[in-house]
């Protein structure tokens, strides 16, 4: 999607880690082509200040399983 717009890199500032890491190694390895992706990590937040469901949809996360 970014590449047909020419966007060479991306900042993610808080996506799942292990998501984030699995798209950033096939784009590197040359599997699929994409942006170089640079990543803050996983969002922290105090334990008990808001359920985890409502923090992704507050956010936006997509639901879906990796295969």
């Amino acid at each position: 999607m970014l590449t047909q717009y020419a966007v060479t890199s991306v900042f993610d500032i808080g996506s799942v880690w292990e998501s984030t890491r699995i798209i950033r190694s096939r784009i590197e390895s040359g599997e699929v082509p994409g942006p170089r992706i640079r990543s803050t990590g996983e969002i922290l937040m105090a334990k008990g200040a808001v359920s985890a469901p409502e923090l992704k949809d507050a956010l936006g996360f997509m639901r879906s399983k990796l295969p």
